[in-house]
């Protein structure tokens, strides 16, 4: 499964998943594809940002944070470390 992020004719963003890239060019050039805001089926891929990684990720929110586990509200992991 891929995940395409799309917008349509009138500029309405949104995301749709498909089996393969494949899928969503057959999709397309049948106009199956429905914007979901106004049913418009002129839809193409709009740019994503690329997943970029820097290196391994932080086992905890003391190492993301150096040591100050200022957590809750800015760890993505959902920890409780405090």
């Amino acid at each position: 499964m891929i995940v395409y992020s799309l917008k349509c004719e009138k500029g309405h963003h949104f995301e749709e998943w498909f089996t393969s890239g494949g899928r969503f060019d057959e999709m397309a050039g049948k106009h199956e594809i429905i914007c979901p805001q106004c049913s418009s089926r002129q839809v193409e891929k709009a740019p994503m940002a690329p997943s970029v990684s820097a290196g391994s990720a932080p086992s905890s929110c003391a190492d993301a944070y150096g040591g100050e586990p200022a957590c809750m509200s800015s760890c993505s992991g959902g920890c409780m470390e405090r």
